[in-house]
Order: C-alpha cells, then sequence, then structure tokens
C-alpha cells in the first residue's frame, strides 16, 4: 500500500482538530529517507504557542497510529509528525486570518480600495511591482495598512493608518480582496494605530467609509 495522499491524511485529522477546537488548514508530506514526514498546518482566531500545539500533536499522532492499525492507512518504515501554524509570509485568505493578524500590519500587492472598474491592466502591473500612471509600488506606504476588527458577518475588515492629520480609519470588504501579507516590524507600532485597532469595527469605520 502505498504512502497515503495529503488529503487522506487530512481526512483523518480534521476530526482531531475540529475536537480540540482548532482548523485543520492542510497536511504536507516530505520524504526523509525511509521515513516521511508528516506535517499538519492548523490554524484558530487566536495566537496558538506550544501550550496549544502539544495535544493536537499528541491526538493527531494517536489518530494516525490507530488508522494504520486498522489498516485504513500504511505508513511505510515510519513518520515523524510536525504539527505548526502558518507561516508569517501566507496571504490572508480567511476571516480568522484577519481576526488572528488584528493589530498588524499588512501589505496589498494592490491598492485595496482602487475605485470599481479601475483597469485591470495597471492593477496587474501593479501587482508586478511596476510603476504605472504615477502610482505606487505594491507594499510601498500606500498599500500598506494597520488590522483592526471585522464585522459580525466576518465579510470586512477595519483598516487603519497615520496620516498627517490624525488616524485613517476604512472598510474592506474581503471578497475580491488583493493579496495581502503580514509585514513584520522592527520598531514599536504608533500608539495611535495599534488604539484604532482595539476598538470594536463599527466604532473604527462610519457608515459613509463601508
Amino acid at each position: 500500500m502505498a504512502f497515503p495522499s495529503n488529503e487522506k491524511l487530512l481526512e483523518i485529522l480534521k476530526p482531531v482538530a475540529d475536537r480540540l477546537g482548532v482548523v485543520a488548514e492542510r497536511v504536507e508530506t516530505r520524504p526523509a529517507g525511509a521515513k516521511s514526514t508528516v506535517v499538519l498546518v492548523v490554524d484558530s482566531d487566536n495566537d496558538l504557542g506550544l501550550d496549544e500545539l502539544e495535544p493536537v500533536s499528541q491526538a493527531a499522532s494517536e489518530a494516525l497510529d490507530e488508522a494504520e492499525e486498522g489498516g485504513v492507512v500504511s505508513l511505510g518504515a515510519g513518520y515523524t509528525l510536525e504539527v505548526t501554524t502558518p507561516g508569517v509570509d501566507e496571504p490572508l485568505t480567511k476571516p480568522r486570518h484577519w481576526r488572528r493578524n488584528r493589530g498588524r500590519l499588512v501589505a496589498f500587492d494592490a491598492d485595496p480600495f482602487a475605485p470599481e472598474g479601475a483597469d485591470a491592466e495597471a492593477q496587474q502591473a501593479e501587482a508586478k511591482g511596476k510603476k504605472k500612471g504615477g502610482k505606487k509600488k505594491p507594499g510601498a506606504k500606500g498599500y500598506r495598512w494597520r488590522i483592526g476588527a471585522l464585522d459580525e458577518a466576518g465579510e470586512k475588515v477595519a483598516l487603519v493608518r497615520g496620516t498627517k492629520a490624525g488616524v485613517e480609519a476604512r472598510a474592506l470588504r474581503l471578497l475580491g480582496a488583493p493579496r495581502a501579507v503580514v509585514q513584520i516590524e522592527f520598531s514599536a507600532p504608533p500608539k495611535g494605530e495599534l488604539a484604532a485597532t482595539e476598538r470594536s469595527f463599527a466604532d473604527t469605520v462610519n457608515d459613509s467609509e463601508e
């Protein structure tokens, strides 16, 4: 019996993650000599530390062993299990990704508030880091915002950034938003921006900005 596919392993491990209150994002397998490394990537609305990952790892290992003993899968000469969380360089694609990174700086590949119907070619050029029509490159200050609260439906996120006039806040609809990645900061974030991200969605943005 061949080593199980990532999809089959995820099918076995997803109920384990659900039971422990985390989300099984995906499973990756990496050959490592006679054995293989099975990587389970889990996520949550909140940061996951070692205390939260340890019981997931133990339960996942038991589930895989039971599946092999029951003839459901064959793990060959053995395996090494790693349980981890999504990397900081992975794009934010789900509401929980935004919730977990509340207060952090995020960079968009294109202007998240470009007018509807903006020239697609211009947007594509921006995503490749080119200048077109005098617009800023992706990742420039114009495309960087700090993540605030999500609305109750998880469809919009409040974004804030500092300006000369104070703190600007806008609401972004997640569906169709440009690719966004969290940025590593080497200095303390501005207090005004952080304070704005701690407010509720409704308090951060007003109806005219939605």
